[in-house]
């Protein structure tokens, strides 16, 4: 279907009321001045996949995100708004256009500069069901076979789930099945799915979730492995530590200029990035790592933990999630996970113990836990990372990054 020029300011109009309100568009605490069709992509069927440029107060460059459109004759939760005859709605909630769409990525082949590839023969699978869990993207599954991710926020190049998927075979992580790109940006994934698998998130501090510590620092070390393998390990230099820091600095003084609770730590925590950074070693490894893990993106299955979504930082351009780092900011990820789940609990006692087993696990399989100091450096990054985020997205979590600035400057400024 050919959007009228009607149809398309329609649409527009409706997408400054509607992104807003979805979790995944990341932008929440900016208003929305305009929204513009780029592109709107016709796959027959009535589904539709439009590329929205949206212009936010305070940026200077729009942000392009992805949109599975289906047209259908009737309303539903999921309706956007109504056009030419027909309802628009996210076709992500949509069975039978996420089948259309499954069949053609199994066929693989070309439509107008949208290309669809399936990585192995594709068998089918059952219906499809969107993923009520989504954050930065939108995942549907099918059956309990596969699981297809679309990318809403887009950045052209080589995608880093694509990358790691064709390059690295291990069973920690889940294998790639197809891809869907439109020129040079990837816009979909299809990987393997792990049935009955339970997110490390909603598993931590339950009963099912006591002596799994230890098997995922085993994961993740045997997961950092094979990407060395698959792409290569250099060692972090003088040179590389204190670059490591500097940026940790700036991202310091540029957080605390908008959350303000940082104020009073500032001082306190730009002396101790700067003794993080003299005191590293260096010779540490410096390699591709996962970029964001935490406990949403790995999963307890019958055969072991298995790390998932390998973009990175969603909001960074692609070049930027593929550059190398050092493994401590993949193991820093998920000590500082264990501590925002142990907020939700009123024993915390749990997760001084998971901390340690995950510590142990990781040190069991890759021969040493990360350098001490860096590992330091990376645990204030990160806290101070998620004081800014919270404090712009969800303002009623803020105490739980702000309590571990606390506990750090306290700790870690008594001891120096």
């Amino acid at each position: 279907m050919t959007l009228s020029a009607w149809d398309r300011t329609r649409l527009c109009q409706a997408l400054a009321g509607w992104l807003p309100e979805r979790r995944w568009f990341g932008a929440g605490d900016r208003a929305v001045e305009r929204v513009v069709l780029a592109e709107v992509i016709d796959l027959g069927r009535g589904l539709l996949i439009v590329f929205a440029d949206v212009s936010l107060a305070g940026e200077a460059e729009p942000r392009r995100y992805q949109l599975p459109i289906g047209l259908r004759a009737r309303p539903g939760a999921d309706a956007i708004t109504f056009l030419s005859g027909v309802w628009a709605c996210d076709a992500a909630d949509d069975p039978a256009l996420m089948g259309h769409l499954l069949d053609l990525i199994a066929g693989g082949g070309v439509r107008g500069s949208t290309r669809f590839t399936a990585e192995v023969p594709l068998l089918p699978a059952g219906p499809a069901r969107r993923l009520t869990a989504d954050q930065s993207n939108t995942s549907v599954i099918y059956g309990g076979s596969y699981v297809l991710k679309f990318f809403r926020r887009l950045f052209p190049g080589p995608h880093p789930e694509v990358e790691i998927g064709r390059a690295v075979r291990t069973p920690t992580i889940a294998p790639l099945l197809g891809v869907v790109e439109h020129e040079d940006t990837t816009l979909a994934v299809l990987q393997g799915f792990a049935a009955g698998a339970v997110s490390g998130w909603d598993l931590a501090g339950t009963p099912g979730f006591a002596g799994r510590s230890g098997a995922l620092g085993e994961a993740v070390a045997v997961t950092h492995e094979a990407l060395a393998e698959a792409f290569g390990r250099t060692t972090l230099s003088r040179t590389d530590i204190r670059a490591a820091v500097d940026g940790m600095r700036d991202r310091l003084a540029r957080t605390a200029a908008e959350a303000t609770v940082l104020a009073p730590y500032v001082g306190a925590l730009d002396a101790l990035l700067l003794e993080a950074g003299r005191l590293a070693v260096p010779g540490s490894p410096l390699q591709r790592v996962h970029g964001d893990l935490h406990l949403g993106q790995v999963l307890a299955t019958g055969r072991g933990w298995l790390l998932i979504d390998f973009e990175g930082e969603p909001a960074a351009p692609i070049e930027q999630r593929a550059a190398w780092d050092s493994p401590a900011r993949d193991v820093v990820g998920v000590l500082r996970s264990l501590d925002y789940a142990a907020g939700r609990t009123v024993d915390r006692s749990w997760a001084t113990t998971a901390e340690r087993e995950f510590l142990a696990g990781y040190a069991r399989k890759s021969g040493a836990l990360p350098d001490p100091a860096l590992l330091r450096a990376y645990q204030l990054d990160k806290a101070i990372y998620e004081v800014g985020y919270e404090t712009r997205n969800r303002p009623d979590w803020a105490g739980i990054p702000l309590r571990a600035v606390e506990e750090f400057v306290s700790t870690w400024g008594r001891a120096g």
